[in-house]
Parts: structure tokens; C-alpha cells; sequence
């Protein structure tokens, strides 16, 4: 089964598409601790059910410990990360994971520029979709629901809808 990191924008983002609990049977994944907290933020939506499904084992947290600084790393090259991108972006590059999931665009250039694999939650839907886990034409809802509920950009919404199998091979489970 391959590990993923998963940043918090798209923890939401997958939770409020009730994708969540199918991204964590098809995928070990893996939240840095600084992620977790700002999922189960009082009064942020799905807060609960992230503890519950921490308290099921049915993801890893990563403890802040594990976060250090990278060494060697220029600040211009994190500058404008948040937290959470910050340290999953760390433990990515600890040997943590096998991809990463973000739909921080900071988080998703970073990912770019260091060659790290990624996607983003509305590619979601199109693994499952490519994997025979989630017909067609639900893969097409639930990436309707996702365009309406985040602000992709066209270039991004464009690429997802017509994205070809082959240019994701690597993220299917």
C-alpha cells in the first residue's frame, strides 16, 4: 500500500467530497501533527471525525519532533509556506512517504521546482476513477463538487477533467 502525506486544504476539501474514508482505504496516509491540529481546530468541519479516525488507526500522525528544520535549504525556497505544508513537505523529504497530496498552490510549486511527487484533491476522483474503484460518472460529480467548493484555477480544472491515465499511474493505489 503506498503512504501519502496529506496536507490539510485538501484533507477538507476530500472530507467535505465524502472521499475522505476511501482515500484512507486505498492509501496508508500520513499527517504531520502541525496538519492534524488544524483539522480538529474547534468548529472547523470534519474536525470530530478526523479524531475519531485518528483514534481508529486509520492514519499515522507524525509528532512535531519529526518536523525539524531542513537543513541546507535556502528560506526564499519555504518562504510563504504555512505550517502544515512546511512540515509535510519535510517528512516527505524524510523518506516518509511516496507522494504527496496538496492543494496549496505554494505547497503544490514547492513540490514542482523539488521534483516531488503530487497531486491535488481533485485529482482524487480520477485515481479512484483509473484504479475501477469509482464509476464515471460519479468521478465527474465529485469533481464538479470539488471545482465548486475550492478555487482551482482553469489551467488546473482543464488539466484534472482531461488529465490521461499514463500522467497518473504513479498515484493509483
Amino acid at each position: 500500500m503506498k503512504k501519502i502525506l496529506l496536507d490539510a486544504s485538501s484533507a477538507i476539501l476530500l472530507f467535505k467530497s465524502n472521499l475522505f474514508d476511501q482515500l484512507i482505504e486505498v492509501y496508508q496516509v500520513i499527517m504531520a501533527e502541525s496538519v492534524h491540529k488544524e483539522l480538529t481546530h474547534d468548529d472547523y468541519p470534519g474536525a470530530e471525525e478526523f479524531v475519531k479516525r485518528l483514534a481508529e488507526k486509520r492514519y499515522a500522525l507524525v509528532p512535531a519532533d519529526q518536523t525539524a528544520e531542513m537543513h541546507g535549504t535556502p528560506q526564499q525556497n519555504v518562504a510563504g509556506l504555512h505550517r502544515g505544508e512546511l512540515h509535510t513537505i519535510r517528512l516527505y523529504e524524510k523518506g516518509y512517504a511516496d507522494f504527496i497530496i496538496t492543494d496549496d498552490g505554494k505547497g503544490a510549486g514547492y513540490c514542482k521546482r523539488h521534483e516531488i511527487p503530487f497531486i491535488n484533491a481533485l485529482l482524487f476522483p480520477k485515481v479512484l476513477l483509473f484504479s475501477k474503484r469509482l464509476p464515471e460518472d460519479l468521478c465527474r460529480r465529485k469533481m464538479e463538487f470539488l471545482i465548486a467548493a475550492a478555487r482551482y484555477s482553469p489551467e488546473i480544472t482543464d488539466w484534472a477533467k482531461n488529465c490521461p491515465k499514463e500522467s497518473l499511474d504513479f498515484f493509483l493505489p
